[in-house]
């Protein structure tokens, strides 16, 4: 074989500069960085997901309040509410803040359409109405507050379950640098 068929395997065709090269520093090294990248995406991923984890243990508190309200005195109530505000307003709020301004800007962009993250961006307006909504609802309303509650908890839970199943598999499968995005979500919230 001379020339331009050197090193071409006979037999096969060939696909010219539509495969990918390898780059001059090696197959070892190269895959030594993709296990590297793999591994600060994995790291990435688990740290969102735990931070998840931490917050929906809050959430959980949101369905367990909505169980024992009847049976709280109105001053019981209104200090179980107020932590419970101070939670939504001061933890998940500015998560979800975040998110709008570092995560989801750059799943839109890889869906390749502003509005595909739209109904995200309205699952957080819905949760913020009904945080609002708890806020101003007066304490001997029990019942009210108990629909507000189950409502909150089954939004935010639903809520995280379409970030983890389905935004962050599809950002590491388009090749989302993850450590970058997930990091910027972290300081910003």
């Amino acid at each position: 074989m001379a020339g331009d068929d050197a090193g071409r395997i006979v037999g096969l065709p060939d696909y010219g500069s539509g495969l990918p090269r390898m780059p001059a520093r090696g197959v070892r090294a190269t895959l030594a960085a993709t296990k590297e990248e793999r591994m600060a995406t994995r790291t990435a991923v688990e740290r969102f997901r735990s931070h998840h984890e931490q917050l929906l243990e809050h959430v959980d508190h949101l369905r367990a309040a909505a169980r024992e309200l009847p049976e709280l005195a109105p001053e019981e109530r209104a200090l179980l509410l107020e932590r419970i505000l101070d939670f939504l307003n001061h933890e998940l709020g500015p998560h979800a803040a975040a998110e709008e301004r570092v995560l989801y800007p750059e799943v839109a962009r890889r869906f390749g359409h502003r509005e595909a993250t739209a109904t995200m961006t309205y699952d957080h307006l819905a949760i913020h109405e009904r945080v609002r909504e708890l806020g101003e609802t007066p304490v001997e309303s029990t019942a009210r507050l108990q629909e507000l509650l189950y409502g909150l908890h089954a939004l935010i839970v639903v809520h995280f379950h379409k970030e983890e199943d389905v935004y962050l598999p599809f950002l590491e499968r388009s090749g989302a640098d993850l450590e970058r995005v997930l990091a910027a979500t972290e300081a910003e919230a």
